[in-house]
């Protein structure tokens, strides 16, 4: 490439070599595929501006595989030798994180990867549009939240305009990564100075202050029923309105009364006005004690009609099975039989298919047989 007013691409190409000395490579909507080691002579003012995709590569190999596009790796970033770079540049490039600038420039790669260390981004000035580069970090999109994450840097940006940034350590399989740029330098729109969580009984209160904010719609109040071997399972309980925007401190407060034993995660999903999210640090609580002695409580409503809660509680994880016998002795429902952890438990009961009268349901295991009665009335 050598013509100060660029050259533009008319649809997707492949090419095995391209060198830069006078001007950009704009690709507009299509891809230019190329083969990392094969592009020289990148430069402010002369690189490719739009999207670029490299050819498939062997991170083992070398940490500067993709080093001419930007991207570099530790010694320890390992994997097979199927792993491709999509980088996209120039105008609508940026992504702006937490409420901070974007510079125009992302970086996508696929493939099976493990790493372990630091990874370098460099990027050309024109791309920060001229922000402060006195703090700049290097972000990372995790997909199972759908949310980037500050990775760096460990130091300011330098002159070179190049920034270094730490990155997860020991993940295994993971099939994308991406990385964008922004000037760190500018405030949060939300600044959380506190987020707590008390419990009383079976009611969990979260309180959290906010020093300063700007276009903050709100907050989405979400949680998580920490159970073992099982991955967290985030589910909304609520929302309460923002302030908007404010320079005092501001005061908020929600109360789940939907708890029932365990351990539970919060978090707060911050929104702004124009949609665009983040999420603040989880905070957890215990609700409820392990139970001394296997217990079953009377259940509520009673009478019911048709729908009733029983809980009972299990000293240690045990098989148990909970049933439902009329007065004849006979089996009507079988509530829960199995394994079950120790803790309090509740199960609900329909039943929409039986007539009116009194109940027995009992609680059976190897170590125990509690039976109590119930009334339906319809």
């Amino acid at each position: 490439i050598d013509r100060s007013g660029g050259v533009y691409l008319s649809g997707n190409t492949s090419i095995t070599k391209l060198n830069f000395t006078n001007g950009n490579l704009y690709t507009g909507s299509y891809t230019l595929t190329i083969d990392p080691s094969q592009l020289s002579g990148e430069a402010d003012g002369s690189y490719i501006v739009g999207t670029v995709k490299t050819t498939s590569q062997d991170l083992t190999t070398s940490a500067t595989v993709f080093s001419n596009l930007g991207l570099t790796f530790p010694s320890t970033f390992s994997t097979g030798n199927s792993v491709t770079l999509i980088r996209t540049t120039g105008s609508g490039a940026a992504v702006t994180v937490s409420g901070n600038s974007g510079f125009d420039r992302v970086y996508q790669l696929d493939g099976t990867m493990t790493y372990t260390g630091f990874v370098t981004c460099d990027w050309f000035g024109s791309e920060s549009s001229g922000r402060n580069l006195s703090k700049v970090a290097i972000h990372e999109f995790v997909s199972a939240t759908s949310e980037w994450i500050t990775r760096g840097p460990d130091a300011a940006a330098t002159g070179s305009y190049s920034a270094t940034s730490n990155v997860n350590t020991d993940v295994s399989s993971v099939s994308q990564i991406k990385y964008t740029i922004t000037d760190d330098a500018n405030p949060l729109p939300v600044e959380l100075t506190s987020f707590t969580a008390s419990v009383d009984d079976r009611t969990v209160t979260l309180n959290w202050e906010t020093a300063t904010e700007v276009d903050n719609y709100g907050f989405e109040i979400e949680r998580n029923l920490v159970q073992e071997n099982k991955e967290a399972n985030w589910e909304t309980l609520g929302f309460v309105q923002g302030s908007g925007n404010s320079n005092s401190p501001k005061e908020y407060s929600y109360v789940d009364e939907s708890v029932f034993f365990g351990n539970y995660q919060y978090r707060l999903k911050q929104v702004d006005t124009d949609g665009k999210f983040e999420y603040f640090d989880v905070v957890e609580v215990q609700v409820g004690e392990v139970p001394t002695e296997y217990s079953l409580r009377q259940n509520y409503p009673n009478p019911f009609n048709p729908s009733t809660v029983i809980e009972f509680g299990l000293p240690e994880t045990a098989n148990v099975t909970l049933s439902v016998y009329n007065l004849l002795g006979e089996k009507v429902a079988t509530l829960f039989s199995g394994n079950m952890e120790a803790g309090m438990h509740k199960v609900d009961f329909n039943a929409n298919n039986l007539s009116s009268g009194i109940y027995i349901y009992s609680l059976e295991g190897q170590s125990v047989r509690i039976t109590k009665k119930m009334m339906l009335m319809k």
